[in-house]
Parts: structure tokens; C-alpha cells; sequence
């Protein structure tokens, strides 16, 4: 049985990230930080793989800020807070901005990329506040659209309500009042005086007898 040395799975390694096979690259690099967890070349070249090559920051987060916590370099922690307003925690991306701040002016001897840190740190501020304000105005927009849908659901929802009468709510409102005008619209009532007389046969007897009678 042929067993692995670590030489072997850095090999592995090398082939797989020419070949641009970054999980398998990731794995051999995983797996040899777990034998040698302290060790800093490793942990820059799985840091490198996962953010410069394989262009995946959450994956390298975590290494990346094992790495500064061992070395403590400015040019560290400037790019976690890179990656922290990438992935919009701006709390944190300021907090490692200030530290790599304040790293930078006892660190002139540290290794640093080929822009002045001045012009590195105004460039991350200026970051922060962009992709800050981008996420305010997107979160207002889609609090917006999800106002507007809610309001046409309950709009669809009494619309398609229907009542006991089988009727939708406006029209059975309509119906009701309607109802209601008709039950209480009262009939006029008049009052005419009458005077009645009793029957008078004497008056009527030349009529029955045929006789003449005078108009009276």
C-alpha cells in the first residue's frame, strides 16, 4: 500500500490549479493544513487559490483571517476588509480598514502592494461607502416593490370575495341598501271628512212612485 507524503499532495495541488481544477486544488491545500495548520505558506497559498484564482471570498475569509491574526501585516487585513464590503458586512470592513490602519504606520518595512497605502486605504473608504449606499437604495426598492405586490393581493383577495348572496361585496352592499330604502319608505296616508245622513224615504217616494219631484 503506497501511502501520500505531503510533497506528493502539493504536487497534486500545482497540477490541479494549472489545470484551473480549483476544488481539487482546495482539497489537496485543506488537507495538508490539517497535518501542518500553522504553517504560512500554506496558509497564503490556500488564501491566494480561493480569492486571486478561483475568484470565491467566502471560502478564503476564513484562512485569510487565520493568516493575519498569525502575522498581524496591514496588507492583511486591508483585504479582509475588501472582501467584507463585497459581501456587504460594512461593520466589519471598517473595523479591518481602522486596524490595517494602524498596522501601516509601524509596519513600513511589511511587504505592500505596489499602490501607495494612502491611496489603498481612500480607495477601500471610498468602496464602503459605495456598496453601502448601492445596498441601502436596493433594499428601499425592493421594500417598495413588496409594498405595492401586497397591496394588489388584498386588493385581488376583496375582489374576488364572494358574499352570501353569491354576489362580490360591492355589489351585495348595493343590493342591501337598496333593501333597506325599500323596507323603510313609509305610504302617505290622507284624511277626508265624510257627513253621512240616514236614509230618507220620504225624499226618494216620488221617484218610486214615479211622480214629479223638483230638482232639490
Amino acid at each position: 500500500m503506497m501511502f501520500e507524503t505531503p510533497q506528493d499532495t502539493y504536487k497534486a495541488y500545482e497540477r490541479f490549479l494549472k489545470k484551473r481544477e480549483f476544488k481539487k486544488a482546495y482539497r489537496c491545500l485543506e488537507k495538508m493544513l490539517h497535518e501542518f495548520p500553522d504553517d504560512e505558506m500554506l496558509l497564503e497559498d490556500i488564501t491566494d487559490l480561493c480569492i486571486v484564482s478561483w475568484e470565491n471570498s467566502k471560502m478564503g475569509r476564513p484562512w485569510l483571517t487565520k493568516l493575519a491574526k498569525r502575522r498581524s501585516l496591514w496588507i492583511d487585513y486591508s483585504l479582509l476588509s475588501h472582501i467584507e464590503t463585497e459581501l456587504e458586512n460594512f461593520t466589519k470592513a471598517r473595523e479591518y480598514l481602522q486596524t490595517a490602519k494602524r498596522l501601516q504606520k509601524k509596519q513600513s518595512w511589511a511587504p505592500h502592494p505596489k499602490k501607495n497605502p494612502k491611496r489603498v486605504f481612500a480607495e477601500l473608504e471610498g468602496l464602503i461607502k459605495f456598496k453601502e449606499w448601492n445596498a441601502c437604495t436596493k433594499k428601499r426598492v425592493e421594500s417598495s416593490e413588496l409594498r405595492v405586490k401586497n397591496e394588489k393581493l388584498q386588493t385581488q383577495k376583496s375582489g374576488n370575495k364572494i358574499g352570501k348572496s353569491g354576489q362580490k361585496p360591492e355589489v351585495e352592499n348595493i343590493i342591501r341598501g337598496a333593501s333597506t330604502q325599500k323596507t323603510q319608505t313609509s305610504v302617505p296616508s290622507y284624511s277626508i271628512p265624510v257627513k253621512t245622513t240616514p236614509f230618507s224615504e220620504e225624499k226618494f217616494r216620488p221617484f218610486i212612485e214615479s211622480k214629479r219631484s223638483t230638482l232639490n
